[in-house]
């Protein structure tokens, strides 16, 4: 751990570390090698007892924080309090050092709560140091990093991206989720029921909790060794503000999960195993259920063979397809909702199955878990060039030593507890939004412990493979029709091979347009109605199309698979196609016209701003009694 932490101070310092979640100690360690005597403090001293074990410098005790005078007493011994309980406590640990006059530092957002405590804790004069750990934390500083660099530069940020996942590492995933529990099955399974806001194309959208998974599509995140899909986590919009980009129309946070993982949890909530409604079947008894019985009350079943428990599942979950059915059925044989054996009754379907879920998806001693945070810009920079550019962190835990996840948390908090404790924060309410914060703070993570987001970019005016979202806008196209017409990325991306005689040439009415001439700005998308050999080109010219008519020109009804659902995609996809032509006047030759996308700012979608798919959060609910801001 010296070589981890490097050596001590000379000042003696003091400190009090509330909690005994998974986070702690990466943090204990560091302060320990730092010289700080620390003092942890729990509701059980036997959990502080623990942590501090083979930890020179500390010392454990036993500490209710809802207790204010034993709160107030052990909090005006120390020089700092870190705070790594369920954020919902921090305001009792604020209040207390504002009337001792000590700083803080949390790993949790910045709540409301605390918000409202700002004023007096300017008065107090000390420093309430938040979101340092992960994902609120090393997110902030590389997304501050590079929104300075871009605007110092008068560029612009067009879109931004940003995702993070803590797994099990690929070797460890083999169960149904793709997932394992170092924390509270019940917290991480409650933050799915979490509402989404975010920002796309200047429009803020939001997406209930029931239906997230429902919006998780494949993520590609340019490392081909991770089939990742994505979802939104949380309220996105605010980032508009603090992170200084009221240019962005486009501003999402999400969560990362391996694929299968969304269309487990859909059939989980379909099924009702999420309810937190008590039930007398499952409340504790001492000649508990099996789980084909509790399954079958669940479901409603009509019995609790796996026949009818299947028969019951189909009727209230709705697979993609036979090989999804399969898959999912026998997951849920895995997690063992078909078996003999007994539940470990706690009152509600939920606490039930959690209690399953955290004996069948823990860690084993020599598993290793996973990191990955990666932010994607897209950008716009002062010459009108674009690119994207992504920062990338992927690290695996240590089975010898901390978890991923532990010391991603716990490190950055000790760092800044350092800092705090040195004087070199200014007092006050503050997060990591501003160089000033974030620059240090990221420069000793990355020179002394080797944590770092790598920087790729992509520049739009060179000659390269095409990006992952023209591959993906492709196969959107594709998917939606049956005729052999095939899109893909070559220089002439729309060719077609051997076409039935009766189907509308699309190919050339395409490529048409690519060299299109008309100055009327709604002549592209008219264009795409037109039939070969129009007559009558006399005739005034025509009105923009409805999608209908679109739809009905493109081709004949056996080529397109297009339902009412679909129709809002059609018109976007429409619109991606329009804004990928060059405008009037430019070169009409393929060559000039295909370095046109590179050149106009209305090509972002299709083949223009290299951006990947925007998956439809950074991070999980913090309602458990762990450091409750990391994603899990």
């Amino acid at each position: 751990m010296q070589k981890i932490f490097g050596g001590k101070s000379t000042t003696p310092k003091k400190a009090l570390l509330l909690g005994a979640g998974f986070v702690v100690k990466p943090t204990l360690t560091l302060l320990s090698e730092k010289g700080v005597e620390v003092t942890v403090a729990c509701r059980t001293v036997e959990s502080a007892q623990k942590l501090c074990k083979d930890v020179k410098g500390t010392k454990a005790i036993s500490l209710d924080v809802e207790n204010e005078e034993a709160l107030d007493a052990e909090v005006g011994k120390v020089d700092v309090a870190i705070s790594l309980i369920p954020y919902t406590f921090h305001p009792l640990v604020i209040k207390s050092a504002i009337r001792k006059k000590v700083d803080v530092v949390t790993t949790s957002y910045t709540s409301p709560a605390m918000v409202e405590l700002e004023k007096e804790i300017q008065e107090a004069g000390i420093t309430v140091m938040n979101e340092i750990g992960l994902d609120p934390g090393i997110d902030h500083l590389y997304a501050v990093k590079t929104i300075d660099e871009v605007h110092k530069a008068g560029g612009k940020i067009k879109s931004f991206l940003s995702y993070c996942g803590g797994l099990p590492a690929p070797e460890a995933s083999a169960n149904p989720l793709g997932y394992k529990f170092s924390w509270s099955a019940r917290g991480m399974l409650l933050a799915l029921g979490n509402t989404a806001r975010f920002l796309k194309d200047g429009k803020t959208e939001e997406i209930l909790g029931h239906d997230l998974m429902s919006v998780a599509k494949p993520y590609s995140t340019g490392y081909t060794g991770f089939a990742f899909v994505a979802y939104p986590n949380r309220d996105s919009t605010p980032f508009k503000e603090k992170y200084s980009i009221p240019e962005a129309s486009t501003i999402v946070r999400g969560t990362l999960r391996y694929a299968g993982f969304p269309e487990m949890i859909r059939c989980i909530v379909d099924l009702g195993f999420l309810s937190q409604d008590t039930q007398d079947f499952l409340k504790p008894s001492s000649d508990p259920l099996t789980w084909k019985e509790a399954t079958a009350k669940i479901l409603n079943a009509t019995s609790s063979s796996e026949q009818d428990l299947t028969w019951a599942i189909s009727s209230k979950h709705s697979f993609g397809n036979t090989d999804e059915k399969n898959r999912i059925i026998a997951g849920l044989r895995w997690i063992g909702l078909f078996s003999s054996d007994p539940i470990t009754p706690r009152s509600t379907p939920l606490d039930t199955l959690c209690a399953t879920l955290e004996k069948k998806m823990a860690y084993e001693n020599e598993e290793r878990d996973l990191v990955f945070l990666q932010h994607k810009f897209e950008i716009e920079h002062a010459d009108g060039k674009h690119e994207t550019r992504t920062s990338t962190l992927c690290d695996y835990g240590d089975p010898e030593g901390f978890s991923a996840m532990a010391k991603l948390v716990g490190i950055p908090c000790g760092v800044a507890v350092m800092r705090v404790l040195a004087g070199e924060m200014e007092k006050g309410l503050l997060a990591p939004y501003t160089p000033e914060i974030c620059d240090p703070l990221r420069h000793e993570l990355r020179e002394k412990y080797g944590i770092d987001m790598v920087e790729q970019t992509v520049h739009h005016g060179s000659a390269m493979e095409p990006s992952d979202h023209d591959k993906a806008l492709l196969e959107r196209l594709n998917a939606l029709k049956k005729s052999s017409v095939t899109l893909d990325s070559t220089s002439n991306p729309l060719q077609q091979k051997q076409p039935p005689q009766n189907v509308t040439d699309i190919t050339a009415r395409f490529h048409n347009l690519k060299s299109s001439r008309k100055n009327d700005p709604d002549a592209l998308i008219t264009s795409i109605a037109e039939t070969p050999n129009t007559e009558n080109e006399n005739d005034a010219p025509p009105q923009s199309p409805t999608v209908e008519e679109l739809l009905a020109d493109l081709g004949p009804e056996e080529q397109w698979e297009v339902d009412k659902d679909e129709r809002d995609q059609i018109t976007t996809l429409l619109e991606e196609a329009k804004r990928a032509l060059p405008a009037a006047g430019d070169e009409a030759d393929g060559d000039a016209s295909h370095d046109q996308l590179d050149k106009s700012d209305s090509c972002k979608e299709f083949g223009g701003s290299r951006r990947a798919p925007s998956a439809t959060n950074n991070d999980e609910d913090e309602e458990e009694e762990e450091a409750a801001t990391q994603l899990q």
